[in-house]
């Protein structure tokens, strides 16, 4: 294998025995390398395919601005965390991008506020763990000390390439469009009960993985099409009246913003976690 371009001392673009162009990575794997050199197979710790051509630009050039150290800590965290998450291209250019950003904004004084912290933590909880070991890492790499807001970002970011989440897989949905749904139902609620919420309680964690599965639904406009209980529907609906008017309200709000209707079996589900959330279990 050959080298054509080399993008810094770790990181070189080859072409393979297939005659494909390929970004391959390995410290030292370009050092004092140039164009037309040979490359050790045996030296090569990751390989990014350039199947998709704009990826494969960004990375070339995100690669040959941004310095080496950056690159390195990524592959830290992902060599640490290979059970859990896969590298790949994707993820390597927007986190690499998004962390030099970070950095550069924190040394000018300007530290930016996750406004969906929360609901990260709560409906994400292996990313966002995940995160926080990259927070670690930023740390000791980088001399950069990060609040959680950070970590909820590089979660964000590793939900939004679909590379696979224990609690959820969202296929490549993007995870501030669902997250902020939920926030925005979550806002809806509290203003209609007018009241503050146990954010601490078992009930209003259960409410939000429903909230973030229904979300999901929504943003891919997949309704459920399961069959309704008819006498417990009606059963609910007369038993837990603020909570029905709560889903129904919700049911505007969505039919209106989403052009999503919810179904009988929906609202019933809703109302149930609803009523749980506000008054506890009855």
């Amino acid at each position: 294998m050959r080298i054509k371009q080399v993008l810094n001392n770790n990181v070189a673009l080859i072409e393979n025995q297939s005659g494909e162009e390929v970004i391959v990575w390995g410290k030292g794997l370009a050092f004092k390398k140039s164009p037309g050199d040979l490359i050790e197979k045996g030296i090569i710790e990751k390989v990014f395919p350039a199947s998709e051509a704009n990826i494969f630009f960004k990375l070339q050039e995100t690669m040959s601005e941004i310095p080496e150290k950056y690159f390195e800590t990524i592959n830290v965290l992902f060599e640490t965390e290979s059970d859990e998450i896969r590298l790949n291209g994707s993820l390597f250019l927007s986190l690499s991008d998004h962390i030099y950003s970070a950095v550069q904004r924190y040394e000018s004084g300007m530290e930016i506020r996750n406004p969906l912290l929360f609901e990260i933590k709560k409906i994400y909880p292996n990313e966002f763990e995940i995160g926080l070991k990259a927070l670690s890492l930023i740390k000791a790499n980088l001399g950069v000390s990060f609040s959680e807001d950070e970590a909820a970002f590089i979660a964000m970011h590793i939900i939004n390439v679909g590379v696979g989440s224990k609690v959820s897989d969202e296929s490549g949905i993007s995870a501030y469009k669902v997250t902020s749904l939920v926030q925005e139902m979550l806002k809806l609620i509290r203003h209609f009960f007018k009241t503050v919420i146990d954010e601490k309680s078992d009930y209003y964690s259960r409410f939000l993985t429903h909230l973030n599965f229904f979300s999901q639904r929504i943003i891919k406009n997949r309704p459920h099409e399961n069959e309704v209980d008819k006498e417990l529907y009606e059963i609910v609906k007369k038993k837990y009246p603020n909570a029905f008017d709560c889903v129904e309200m919700l049911s505007t709000f969505i039919e209106t913003e989403y052009n999503y209707y919810i179904s009988e079996d929906e609202a019933l589900y809703l109302t149930v976690h609803i009523q749980r959330m506000i008054y506890g279990r009855s």
